[in-house]
């Protein structure tokens, strides 16, 4: 009978505890799904292990507390990582930028620096990408190569996006407006350093949009950075 006592002590915790998988789909695009566990008291917050899929693949892994990121998250490019960032001590710990990325901020020879990132690598730059689609490009069909400026502040806050769109056929520039864009991708950033301090820079993304009258699709451009060196949010 002892043991009968002591087995089902050994069961409780376990069934109270149990956790079970749902699956949610990203807000921002049908393409983007989290894969986390939930208690099943509480099957509104998330925690547990996370595996967030961009279609079929796996472009990140980590764990939820209580609703929150917690510990070393890692994000995926192509098989292999391409960043792990810390959410307890908020610091990036590893960082290989996205294809088609470059920076601009102001440093000094013998400086101490830190280029500025974008969390969650190509996962951050695709949930970006997809909250803004040019309004010039709705009235013309093709694939166009798509420079984007982004002013990033001191403390990893977008601040400014400014775009050039370049075809053969035909040129635009602009400003996008940033009113209505989540707070959580607004805020999705970085900051660059120089000699540990935070300075404001930007990023420079180099992409290709393409709108037809079935599909409208962002996709990178496989540009190596040193070529994009050419490209300065001073020149438009």
């Amino acid at each position: 009978m002892k043991n009968l006592a002591l087995l089902f002590l050994f069961f409780v915790p376990a069934s109270a505890f149990s956790q079970e998988v749902i699956i949610k789909k990203n807000a921002l695009s049908r393409n983007i799904a989290e894969e986390y566990e939930v208690l099943k008291t509480d099957r509104k917050v998330r925690n547990g292990a996370c595996k967030i899929y961009h279609g079929t693949t796996l472009v990140g892994t980590g764990k939820y507390a209580a609703g929150k990121r917690v510990g070393r998250w890692l994000f995926y490019d192509q098989d292999s990582i391409q960043q792990v960032y810390n959410y307890d001590t908020r610091k990036l710990q590893y960082n290989r930028p996205p294809a088609g990325v470059s920076f601009e901020f102001d440093k000094k020879p013998g400086d101490t620096v830190s280029n500025p990132a974008i969390l969650e690598g190509s996962l951050g730059q695709s949930k970006l990408l997809l909250s803004y689609f040019p309004v010039e490009m709705l009235s013309h069909e093709g694939t166009f190569q798509v420079v984007h400026y982004l002013s990033i502040s001191e403390t990893g806050e977008l601040l400014k996006w400014d775009y050039k769109i370049i075809s053969p056929e035909w040129n635009s520039a602009g400003t996008r407006n940033l009113t209505g864009i989540e707070k959580e991708i607004q805020s999705a950033f970085i900051p660059a350093a120089v000699n540990k301090h935070p300075v404001k820079s930007t990023i420079i993304m180099v992409t290709r949009m393409t709108n037809t009258k079935s599909i409208r699709t962002i996709m990178e451009v496989r540009t190596p950075v040193s070529s994009l060196q050419t490209i300065s949010p001073r020149s438009h």
